[in-house]
């Protein structure tokens, strides 16, 4: 890789709808952007009639304030990907590799593109599964983007995950009802763990246990 580029002096635009509203960009403040070319719309025009300027993307809400450079550098990787990859096996391990690297805002972004791709439990792979069953396994990693992350694998079926899960599950804590509740999800949990959960005297097991795996129970049981 070569060395840093030059620096560049861009012209960014954005609206603020609410007068009242806090300065969103402060002077010396490093931000993440998204950039897109300026619309053509009438009232852009008139402010920039010769399209001179590029707009904070998704209507000015593309950026981040919360990002590292192993974040940035995975988000790199995968947006180098020609766009006919990154719904493949190749966009899927560069999005695990955000959710394992970046901070939460993107990990959380990219958790959720991976669950836009389809076949997902295939395209995945073995880095890919590793990446995020090192973010599960990451106790400095925010509980939200783990919890999201479980959420992921049962609502997926990545059964690859499994024993990631079952590991939270077994640990308690915080984390322990959303194992839980992959685990049922990717049908992954025996029957006797299923009884065992629904005798346990913590009600987010047993509420857990239920929305991943209504049918382990009988309907008497329940």
């Amino acid at each position: 890789m070569g060395g840093a580029l030059p620096p560049l002096h861009l012209r960014i635009a954005w609206e603020e709808l609410a007068p009242g509203r806090a300065v969103r960009f402060a002077n010396g403040e490093r931000v993440l952007l998204a950039l897109e070319l300026v619309p053509s719309g009438s009232l852009w025009m008139q402010r920039f009639p010769k399209r001179d300027a590029l707009v904070v993307a998704n209507d000015g809400e593309a950026f981040s304030r919360e990002f590292g450079v192993a974040g940035v550098a995975a988000l790199a990787h995968y947006l180098a990907l020609p766009a006919a990859q990154r719904g493949g096996a190749a966009g899927a391990g560069a999005l695990a590799e955000i959710v394992r690297r970046a901070d939460a805002q993107l990990a959380l972004e990219a958790l959720a593109r991976l669950g836009s791709l389809p076949a997902l439990a295939a395209k995945l792979g073995e880095p890919g599964r590793a990446a995020v069953a090192a973010l599960l396994a990451d106790v400095e990693r925010g509980d939200a983007v783990r919890a999201t992350a479980l959420a992921l694998a049962g609502r997926r079926k990545l059964v690859a995950l499994a024993p990631d899960a079952r590991k939270l599950a077994a640990a308690g804590g915080a984390l322990a009802p959303f194992a839980v509740e992959a685990l049922g999800a990717m049908g992954e949990l025996a029957p006797a763990e299923a009884q065992s959960l629904a005798a346990s005297r913590d009600p987010a097991l047993r509420a857990a246990l239920l929305r991943g795996a209504p049918d382990a129970l009988a309907s008497g049981r329940l």
